[in-house]
């Protein structure tokens, strides 16, 4: 694991943005079971100016962007994270349009267990098999958490996708599991602000009672802004 620290989030913004341009360069869409660069995006407020900054890139590769994460919601619903992610990336200056992969939604007599089994089948249909994407966005929470996968609860070994339920309204997600992060090809942690500090210490010692050490491979970065 490399964990990088930047003075400002304009630093921190550019180390992301090269990152992700070194991983995306020279790709081949024969070379992947779904012919796109298959993304695993981080939800919340903290990567939305890495998102402007890699939406204005001049791109001319099939791309599919997809959460790693969804809170369990009615479609449409501001804050599911599939609505942030295309909103981040409305304005685009890809020469190919994207194509967004959504999380099922919330409909009256549904369940979250049922719907990350069915998804989870969906997926492997999809990439062929254990589903490996060729870059995935992570955040990180003040309690060792990331995308929604939270302290105490399955990590979901041996699956692709998991229900659970955060802390904090709205209490329903949906995850990709920690095996699914630990598969990508390029795993980055985006991290900011002091109360996340804690958390880095703990990730970057490879402390196992947070989800986020789970769901990290050995080549993980993590790029840290105050």
């Amino acid at each position: 694991m490399i964990v990088a620290r930047f003075p400002s989030r304009s630093s921190w913004i550019a180390a992301a943005v090269d990152d992700f341009v070194e991983a995306i360069r020279g790709f081949e869409p024969s070379s992947s079971p779904t012919g796109r660069f298959e993304i695993c995006a981080a939800g919340g407020t903290t990567p939305g100016g890495v998102y402007q900054a890699i939406a204005a890139l001049p791109l001319n590769v099939p791309v599919r962007l997809r959460p790693g994460d969804e809170r369990w919601l009615p479609a449409g619903s501001p804050d599911r994270n599939g609505v942030m992610l295309r909103r981040a990336f409305s304005g685009h200056a890809w020469e190919i349009e994207p194509e967004f992969g959504e999380w099922p939604s919330f409909v009256p007599g549904s369940s979250p267990e049922r719907a990350a089994s069915e998804y989870g089948e969906r997926l492997l249909g999809e990439f062929l098999g254990f589903p490996r994407f060729d870059y995935c966005w992570l955040g990180l929470g003040a309690d060792g958490h990331t995308a929604s996968l939270f302290p105490g609860l399955d990590a979901g070994e041996g699956r692709v996708a998991v229900a659970g339920a955060s802390p904090l309204a709205p209490c329903g997600r949906l995850s990709f599991s920690a095996p699914v992060f630990r598969a990508a090809r390029r795993v980055v942690f985006l991290v900011a602000g002091p109360a996340k500090l804690d958390a880095l210490d703990r990730l970057e010692s490879g402390d196992p009672s947070i989800p986020a050490t789970r769901a990290a491979p050995a080549d993980t970065l993590v790029l840290y802004s105050p």
